[in-house]
């Protein structure tokens, strides 16, 4: 046993949540996560919220509203060797260079089905959050707080509303 975290966007979770669970992609079924196999979900909560802004100038004027959350996943023994077996992403340092133009792919778990996409990045924000880069090809409906991907490095975390 121990302990694994995920980072995924704020607006997915409320802040004061409790007990949530976590599903896995299934290794059965890549296509479909672990909930669909009637497996039992991963416990986990809130370490670090940051809420949503409300509009893209919000954001601007407001470097706390990121729409990030931290989770902390406590997983039984069997459970941790699910996740070791999944591997882990590196998320993208300081330094790393994202270009507009860049070839990207994300991921998403709408409704338990799990899905990857390619897309172009055709603008790169100052901010910090999960509107920092925006992407020629809209998620789907439900990946909100799934990764975005550059050389298989995570850059930033996906939400399908649009800013007003």
């Amino acid at each position: 046993e121990g302990k694994a975290y995920i980072l995924t966007a704020a607006h997915v979770v409320d802040e004061d949540q409790e007990n949530i669970e976590i599903y896995l992609q299934s290794l059965q079924n890549q296509g479909k996560s672990t909930k669909l196999d009637n497996e039992q979900g991963i416990p986990a909560k809130i370490v670090a919220y940051s809420e949503r802004p409300k509009n893209v100038n919000e954001n601007a004027g407001n470097p706390d509203k990121k729409d990030l959350a931290l989770l902390e996943l406590t997983p039984n023994s069997f459970q941790m060797e699910q996740i070791k077996r999944r591997g882990y992403v590196q998320i993208a340092p300081p330094d790393f260079k994202i270009k507009e133009g860049d070839r990207a792919v994300f991921v998403g778990c709408p409704q338990g089905n799990f899905y990857v996409r390619g897309c172009q990045i055709y603008k790169i924000n100052t901010n910090v959050g999960t509107d920092s880069l925006l992407i020629d090809n809209d998620p789907y409906p439900g990946q909100s707080g799934g990764g975005l991907f550059v050389n298989g490095t995570l850059c930033t975390l996906l939400r399908t509303a649009k800013l007003l």
